[in-house]
Parts: C-alpha cells; sequence; structure tokens
C-alpha cells in the first residue's frame, strides 16, 4: 500500500481535555492494535521485502530475511518444546537474534520476559527462577557463566545463548573474536541444559507451519517486563498484545515525519519498554534499525555521528553528551528528524540548550521530552511542537493520543484543578493514568500491590504512576518528583529533591547533582547536596577548587532562601567521582542516602561541607 493512501487516526480519551485542540482531530480507532505483536509488523503497509530492516555491526539484514528468521525461529521454539503461555526469560543485548525472538515468542504464544543483563546477579537469578517456575531462559554470551550458577538446583530446562559476534559483519566479527572478548559456554562441566542460538536453528527449526501461531486474546500477556531499581525492589509488569501495539500506532499520530525510508538508532538495552516500543516502532515503519549492543553514553556522540540515524530513543544522560562536545565541532546534524527522551529529569537550562547545540548544527527540530514508566508501555505524555503550541521547556508535555491523566490529592484522593489555586501556585499530588499503553498489572509477588494501584475514576480504570505532578492551564503536564523522593522533616514538612536539584543544574560549576535525605537531629532528616563539579574546576588546586565549592553553596542557599526555610541544604558532599548509578543506568539516590546514614551511625552529626 503506498503512504498516501494509509489513513492515521487520533483521538483523545477525555474530549474536555484543553490540550485536544493541540492534536489531530480524527477518530481513534482502538480496534486497529487488536492484534499480536507478530502480525501488527507481518501486516504492515510500510514492510518493503528488500528494505534494510536491521544494520549490526556492518551486516545489514534485509526485511525479508528479518521475515524468514523470525519464522524459523518461531518453528525451533515450537519444536523445542516452548508452548502458549510458557515464559521465556530473556537476559539479551541488543543483537539480531534477540529481535527475531521477540516476535517468534509472540508468534506461538510465549510470553518474552525482559531483564537488563548489567543487573543480573546468579544469586537473584535462582530467586526469580525459583519463585516463578520459569522452565526457559536466553541470556547473551557473556552471561552464560553466571546464568550457569544461577540455575543450579532449578527447574529450567533449556538456556539458549545468544552470541554477540555471529551476525557481526565478517571483519568486525573477526576483529571481535581477536580481541578475546568471546566468551564461551562454562567449562569444564558443561551443563546439558545449554544450547547455542546455532544449534537450536540447526536442531529444531523443522517446518513453520501456520498452526503453530496462537491468535490475537484479548488480555493475553503477551510481554512481562521489569520496573523500580532506584524506586524499590524490582518489580515485574505484565503487557497484553494491545498495550505493545498500541504505543506503535499513537506515535504514528504524531508530528515526527516518521518515513519507512528513515532510519533508528535502537540505544536503549531491551529490557525495558521504551526500548521495546523503538524496536516494534521501527519495525512497523519498516525503517532500518542500527543495533548497537554496548550501551554507554560515553560513545552516544561517535554512534550518532557514524550511523546519522534520523529517530532516537534516548535518555537526557546520552543529550547532555553533546554539550561541551569538541566532537561535533563542525558537524552537520541535518539528518536528524526526532530526538525522543525520558526516564530522568532534565534541566530546562539543558533542555533549551541541547535543542540550541542541535540548531546550531542544521537540525530542524527540537527534542521531544517525555514521561512514562513501565508501567505504562513507553512514553505516555509527549513535549512536542505543534503547529498550534510552541515547546514549552521543563514541561512533560500532553498525553499520546488515547491517553489521559489526572492529578489527585495525596491525602482525600480528590481530583485537582488545573492551573494554579487561588494563592498562584500550582496543585501537585499523585499523577494517575489511564489508556491503551497501560499495564495489565504486577505479577508475582508484587500482585498485592494491584488493589492499591488501580483506581476507578469516572467510569474508567486509572494507574497509580507513583510520582508526583500538576497540570497546568493547558493541560500539559509537569512532573516534579517520584513519591519516595519527597524528604519528608518534622512538622509534615515536605521537600521535593528536585527543586533543588534543579537549582544545581543551572549552575555553570556542577556537571552532576543528586539530593537525598540525611539524619538531622532536630528535623528528623534534612536535605544533602552530592554534587560532581565539572573536571575544569575538580582539577584546580584544592584550595581554588575549596572556593568553587563555597561560591556553590552560596549560590545554592541564596536560592534556598528564597523557599519555605525547611528547603535549606544542611550538607554538602562534593566527590571526585561520578554520582553511583544503579544497573539502569540511573542515580542510585539509595545508596546516596545509606551513605548518609551511616556516617552518622555513631551518633555523630554529618558535617556540613565535606570532599570525598
Amino acid at each position: 500500500m503506498s503512504e498516501s493512501n494509509i489513513v492515521h487516526k487520533t483521538g483523545l480519551a477525555s474530549l474536555d481535555r484543553p490540550y485536544c485542540e493541540l492534536l489531530p482531530d480524527d477518530g481513534y480507532d482502538v480496534s486497529f492494535c487488536a492484534k499480536t505483536a507478530y502480525r501488527m509488523i507481518k501486516e504492515s503497509p510500510y514492510y518493503r521485502p528488500e528494505a534494510p530492516a536491521l544494520e549490526y555491526y556492518g551486516n545489514v539484514i534485509s526485511a525479508s530475511q528479518m521475515s524468514a528468521k523470525i519464522e524459523e525461529a518461531a518453528a525451533a521454539f515450537y519444536n523445542l518444546g516452548i508452548r502458549k503461555d510458557d515464559i521465556v526469560f530473556m537476559i539479551c543485548l541488543n543483537t539480531p537474534e534477540m529481535v527475531y525472538s521477540l516476535y517468534a515468542l509472540n508468534k506461538i504464544g510465549a510470553i518474552s520476559e525482559w531483564f537488563n543483563p548489567q543487573g543480573m546477579t546468579a544469586e537473584l537469578l535462582h530467586e526469580i527462577v525459583t519463585e516463578s517456575g520459569i522452565k526457559y531462559i536466553m541470556t547473551a554470551e557473556p552471561l552464560a557463566a553466571l546464568v550457569g550458577k544461577g540455575v543450579k538446583d532449578t527447574g529450567i530446562e533449556k538456556i539458549i545463548v545468544l552470541p554477540l559476534a555471529d551476525s557481526m559483519s565478517f571483519s568486525t566479527r573477526m576483529g571481535f573474536l581477536l580481541s578475546g572478548k568471546k566468551r564461551k559456554i562454562p567449562k569444564p562441566d558443561p551443563d546439558p541444559r545449554f544450547l547455542t542460538w546455532k544449534s537450536l536453528i540447526r536442531n529444531h527449526r523443522g517446518s513453520s507451519d501456520e498452526d503453530i501461531e496462537v491468535p490475537y486474546e484479548e488480555g493475553k500477556t503477551a510481554v512481562i517486563v521489569h520496573t523500580g531499581g532506584t524506586t524499590g525492589p524490582i518489580k515485574r509488569v505484565a503487557m497484553t498484545d494491545y498495550n505493545v501495539n498500541s504505543h506503535t500506532y499513537q506515535t504514528g499520530m504524531l508530528p515526527m515525519d516518521i518515513k519507512n525510508t528513515d532510519s533508528f538508532l535502537q540505544l536503549v538495552p531491551p529490557m525495558v519498554a521504551y526500548s521495546l516500543d523503538g524496536l516494534h516502532l521501527s519495525n512497523y515503519y519498516g525503517m532500518k534499525t542500527y543495533l548497537i549492543a554496548k550501551y554507554s553514553r560515553d560513545d552516544f556522540v561517535d554512534t550518532m555521528l557514524k550511523t546519522r540515524a534520523n529517530h532516537y530513543f534516548t535518555v537526557p544522560a546520552f543529550l547532555k553528551m553533546l554539550i561541551d562536545n569538541p566532537k561535533i565541532d563542525g558537524a552537520d546534524l541535518s539528518f536528524i528528524k526526532s530526538v525522543n527522551h525520558g526516564g530522568e529529569a532534565i534541566s530546562k537550562e539543558d533542555d533549551r540548550l541541547i535543542d540550541e547545540i542541535l540548531a546550531k548544527h542544521g537540525c530542524t527540530v527540537k527534542t521531544n521530552p517525555g514521561y512514562g514508566q513501565n508501567e505504562e508501555f513507553g512514553a505516555f505524555t509527549v513535549n512536542i511542537e505543534t503547529e498550534s503550541e510552541a515547546k514549552e521547556y521543563g514541561s512533560s508535555g500532553i498525553p499520546f493520543p488515547g491517553n489521559d491523566c489526572v492529578i489527585l490529592d495525596s491525602e482525600t484522593h480528590e481530583e485537582l484543578p488545573y492551573g494554579k489555586d487561588e494563592n498562584g501556585k500550582y496543585r501537585i499530588g499523585d499523577i494517575y493514568v489511564c489508556g491503551p499503553t497501560v499495564m495489565k498489572g504486577y505479577i508475582g509477588r508484587d500482585e498485592f500491590r494491584n488493589a492499591d494501584t488501580f483506581r476507578e475514576i469516572s467510569g474508567k480504570v486509572y494507574a497509580d504512576t507513583g510520582d508526583q505532578g500538576y497540570l497546568d492551564d493547558k493541560g500539559k503536564l509537569w512532573f516534579t518528583t517520584r513519591k519516595c523522593r519527597i524528604i519528608r522533616r518534622a512538622g509534615g514538612c515536605k521537600v521535593f529533591s528536585t527543586v533543588l536539584e534543579h537549582v544545581l543544574e543551572g549552575m555553570e560549576e556542577v556537571e552532576e547533582c543528586c539530593v537525598v535525605a540525611a539524619p538531622d537531629p532536630v528535623m528528623e532528616k534534612m536535605p544533602c547536596c552530592h554534587i560532581l563539579l565539572k573536571k575544569s574546576y575538580r582539577e584546580l588546586p584544592e584550595e581554588e577548587m575549596k572556593k568553587v565549592a563555597s561560591s556553590v553553596i552560596e549560590k545554592m542557599e541564596e536560592q534556598a532562601a528564597k523557599m519555605y526555610t525547611y528547603y535549606m541544604p544542611g550538607a554538602y558532599e562534593f566527590r571526585s567521582e561520578s554520582l553511583p548509578l544503579t544497573s539502569f543506568g540511573k542515580t542510585d539516590f539509595r545508596k546516596l542516602e545509606q551513605l548518609n546514614q551511616e556516617l552518622c551511625a555513631d551518633g555523630s552529626d554529618l558535617p556540613k561541607v565535606r570532599f570525598s
């Protein structure tokens, strides 16, 4: 079907919302997404057999080759014994085999569960496998030894090892193997449950008859993603095919100028909904997808300039690598058509600066910050510039077509109005969301959370995001903080950490910062600012560096004095190394809180300023 004959439909869940006028005025055809994820790309009107679908380290795989690989893998999985509703635990990196597996398992009705390879330990794997009864694991080759330890004395039947090198171009593969990075299946006592991807396909592919395909089933769990990491224990989140498909359909309604001749850079590792969103979107629209196995913000600029991909799903920490980066001096960035980011906060200043850098180098679009979690399959709102509305820096934007959000009072659970109150302050409350991408629910040990998570409001079922924010008078969402990141001081005083972090982020001297709770002998807890100065300041002689630190403190306290008195930070740590990160690549504020508690464990007060 030619692109001119394709009709994109759109709409909103609540037609009285102010943001309605910002989006196209069509009907939202909910039935469009009522199919399996496999069927959605199989029937895509953008499918071009000979078009490049994947590029993995120099090896280009066409759309017809990818389709054949998916069918081959589906038959192999089926002949291996995997059936409808079996869970295959995926500990994978971005490889072509991972993409084939996503759709092959979906075709036969199996459930793929995605976990971050960087966060896996043998103990955690053993715990998950024992609790869930999982029988099949797919893992990236470097983690084979760890998986072998984790599955001892469990009911695991097969462990499929995905190679990192097999799908690379010949020259890249030779360099990879000669570098000694390749790790083999554990020896000297090989576990008979292990098999390589090659042996899976060679020994089990058999027939690929259509009778192994499981048709769409409303409400059936299709994908399990993991959430948590920075905010508490990891939780398993169930998504249906409808959830998975809807975000791709919604994204296509936004003015992002997506074409099937475009390319997409897959930067996010495949254990989060945002990553699977990006892959499904690019596969549906027939875009060429660059798969990068190594997930490192230090490589972002090099990778962007090398691939010259048109569309990006990423996080602010990657985009900040554009700031003061000599590698883009003189570079032409006019190939960029959309940059979509979320997952962590970005200051107004950095958001604006990144857009200015892109424009300076020929890019004609602005970045699209968004809001969302794994509980909503990827992005839920988007701050996108339209013909009628300019981008507003700092906002999380408007809900995607078909989505809706409300702000509820934290105590009364009553819906808060838009805009400011009679005192000129925005009404901050709990963010609840509703829409076709919202999760089916938590599973496993966290099922009990569902009773508290879902709430019926005006005949619709909304999910509590665990975040706080407000809606301005245009209906745009402004994220404030995670509820667990509120520093609760004596007398009911609440400090929003992000407010203080935004002050620090606006300082020229500061590279990274995080504000967390620390023990306070008077008010139980106090804000403690953990700061990494920019390298040029860290490398100054000690006395000069301390003068810079004193200047930062002075400016911080000058701004804090304009807020409530209880916002004044009580302690500062100036670090010599970057802030600690979780396995999901986010600032590990819990580790910083624990550090503060340990320093006060003997009853002593936390020093006002310390250098570490």
